[in-house]
């Protein structure tokens, strides 16, 4: 991960000089937001436009069993406060933003507070909140051709885990919803691999649910992501109390007006609650979530109708071009001088 940032981000300043580019803009610029400082040392009067999730702020809170079940989350933890964190890089961070110029676009308030306090306040004068933008065409195929084409059964209640597990994600929670829930189906779409969070696979195993959870364990490109979206009956997040960070899933869930079950903590439930994008559980709690599927499945046409009308206000809300509006305005602050 480290090798791979480094060779991006130089190839980037590269083209960038070569080519006479404006500005770079670095997408999701973790967890080591340092490479983008230590890369641009070579170069002067660059500017960097970067997205921050808020994975360096708030990291994985541990507990004294992770260390036993969980040691890669537990070495990622320890890096964050120890390295990543370190207030060696402050000087490096202040010679940085002499030499060129930065705006930090993080995607909530949480985390707009939580950057403007880091390093003792070295970026504030820096930060602009921009939440993700998403267009709004719902290009699912019909729920039949898309079970057809994942090849699970036509006539099951299906419920969506999508996206690599990390350490924000309490993934295991889902799998003991769904052995609590004797006539659901689950699919999780995204592969583990280099992952940090649970292992899908494993968790079918354990909970001997092979019959009623299909693992698509590789990475799911945008061609193939409808079907996923089109075969669900509903989208569970289930996420850690520590996720402070805005969930893409949301989005992705409105995009394709699938309502959605999720946890009840931070952002993401407060952002649920607040679209009426569908139902809260008790976060990390399998039988609450349990129970909010069972409540899901006896709710009325209309009440889904509701949820599914939400996800297009949601999608209105926050498209794409609002998105690009608001990051063009932030370039033409940092052409103007002003970051």
């Amino acid at each position: 991960m480290f090798v791979e940032t480094v060779m991006t981000l130089n190839k980037a300043a590269r083209i960038k000089q070569k080519e006479g580019y404006d500005i770079l803009h670095l997408r999701d610029g973790e967890p080591f937001l340092f490479l983008s400082h230590l890369v641009s040392l070579p170069y002067r009067n660059h500017k960097w436009a970067i997205s921050l999730t808020a994975a360096i702020v708030f990291g994985p809170k541990l507990k004294l069993s992770d260390f036993i079940h969980r040691p890669f989350v537990c070495l990622y933890s320890i890096a964050l406060s120890t390295w990543v964190n370190s207030r060696l890089w402050k000087l490096l961070y202040k010679l940085s933003l002499k030499r060129n110029q930065f705006i930090l676009m993080p995607q909530n308030k949480t985390a707009v507070e939580a950057y403007s306090r880091y390093m003792d306040g070295i970026f504030s004068k820096h930060i602009v909140c921009i939440e993700w933008g998403i267009d709004s065409n719902n290009n699912a195929p019909s729920k039949k051709e898309s079970r057809e084409h994942l090849s699970i059964p036509l006539d099951a209640f299906v419920l969506l885990s999508f996206g690599a597990p990390h350490s924000g994600k309490d993934t295991e929670t889902i799998f003991g919803a769904v052995q609590l829930c004797p006539d659901v189906f689950l699919i999780h779409g995204g592969t583990h691999t280099f992952s940090l969070g649970s292992n899908p696979v494993k968790l079918t195993q354990k909970y001997r649910l092979e019959e009623r959870i299909k693992v698509f364990n590789y990475y799911i490109s945008e061609e193939e992501k409808p079907y996923f979206f089109g075969a669900a009956d509903v989208l569970i997040l289930s996420y850690t109390k520590a996720f402070a960070s805005t969930s893409s899933m949301v989005w992705e869930s409105a995009k394709y007006r699938l309502p959605v079950i999720s946890s009840d903590a931070n952002i993401l439930g407060k952002d649920v609650a607040k679209y009426k994008l569908g139902l809260l559980f008790e976060t990390g709690n399998a039988q609450s979530l349990a129970e909010t599927i069972k409540l899901f499945r006896g709710l009325p046409n209309d009440a889904i109708a509701g949820f599914k009308e939400s996800c297009t206000k949601f999608v209105n809300d926050h498209s794409d071009t609002k998105w690009a509006n608001e990051c063009t305005a932030a370039y033409r602050r940092i052409l103007n001088g002003n970051s």
